[in-house]
């Protein structure tokens, strides 16, 4: 436990507090005395006077730092909010196509903040520029399994923070620093406002309709046999030549993981870097992202903790969220896409050793 109540009921981390007894503390669950445990062995961490320690405990921690986050986000001047993005697919029994529809709109007013509301309240109510009201929740560790998605005339999004690691909370501004670094925001609902989904209803359902009526209409055409050619005189047979072996593919820094025979996408940062992100199929046909020619500053930081995670020991960001991951680098890095079939095709593949 890093986190607990004092007296006052103010959340209070157990490097901000005298040690032991002296704390004045109390698990925010059972509502126990606690001890601040600051040895030089052990992580430091708040323990039962008792040592009644319950699951629940725990539980009563996490739920004081998502209290932190809500307080953190209230603290923001400006908050920004990430594109809507939603796949819009063919109305069955059409033929199956989909198609991405988004659109980035930002928030005006935030209010009825509610500190205390539980996992499955939203904590606070966002207005848009469109007018569009959005609840905010705020989710800490394991996200909450809905009993049924958000939907109707107000909006949902989520701020998810994941659990820190083991020792990692100490004091207040290390809460504070952890969820400004790995929290991040994530639509779970906006209602149509632009009539941009509508339209691309529409669109693909017409586009399903005509691949539909066009297959039938081959379908429906008879057979025609044709006229019988006057015979030929074939040439003797040859003997049949042996066609060349496919050239084998030039090695690349990935061989060890990466997919043989699968294609590269290039992202540029600009027209005279040749720096952005090289994307490459991993063996498992996970979507793999690496900093191209080589690691750059913050390509580590670069994805929201939705879209993608880091792998240290690809050197990469494996995608979580694929199709989100990709437009977001094609829309920040504007220096030109280009699929490339071998490794040496890519810009600057000769500068990589």
């Amino acid at each position: 436990m890093y986190a607990a109540l004092d007296h006052s009921g103010a959340t209070r981390y157990v490097g901000d507090v005298p040690r032991g007894a002296a704390c004045g503390c109390i698990c925010p669950a059972c509502r126990s005395p606690l001890v601040a445990r600051r040895g030089e062995e052990r992580e430091w961490h708040f323990a039962h006077e008792a040592r009644q320690e319950r699951p629940a405990c725990l539980v009563g921690a996490v739920n004081l730092l998502r209290r932190t986050a809500i307080e953190w986000l209230r603290a923001q001047k400006h908050l920004r909010l990430p594109e809507y993005i939603r796949a819009v697919t063919s109305t069955p029994p059409l033929q199956s196509v989909s198609e991405l529809v988004g659109w980035k709109d930002w928030p005006v007013r935030f209010s009825d903040w509610r500190p205390g509301a539980s996992r499955a309240e939203p904590v606070a109510r966002i207005e848009m520029n469109t007018g569009l009201q959005v609840d905010l929740h705020v989710e800490v560790g394991d996200r909450a399994e809905r009993d049924r998605p958000p939907c109707g005339e107000v909006g949902a999004i989520e701020f998810w923070v994941p659990a820190p690691a083991v020792g990692q909370l100490r004091h207040e501004a290390d809460a504070h620093a952890h969820v400004a670094a790995a929290g991040s925001f994530t639509w779970l609902y906006q209602p149509d406002v632009h009539g941009w989904i509508a339209r691309a209803q529409r669109d693909v359902d017409a586009k399903a309709l005509k691949i539909q009526q066009e297959r039938k209409f081959l379908e429906r055409q008879p057979f025609t046999a044709r006229p019988h050619a006057p015979a030929l005189t074939l040439p003797e047979p040859r003997a049949p030549v042996q066609a060349p072996a496919p050239p084998a593919e030039a090695p690349t820094p990935w061989d060890a993981w990466r997919k043989p025979k699968s294609s590269f996408i290039h992202y540029r940062a600009s027209r005279q870097s040749d720096e952005g992100w090289v994307h490459v199929r991993h063996r498992d046909q996970r979507a793999v992202m690496v900093p191209w020619p080589s690691a750059w500053e913050g390509w580590d930081e670069f994805f929201p903790a939705s879209h993608a995670h880091v792998d240290y020991a690809l050197g990469a960001m494996v995608l979580d969220q694929e199709v989100n991951a990709m437009l977001l680098v094609s829309r920040t890095f504007t220096g030109g896409t280009r699929n490339y079939s071998t490794f040496e095709e890519i810009p600057g593949s000769t500068k990589v050793g």
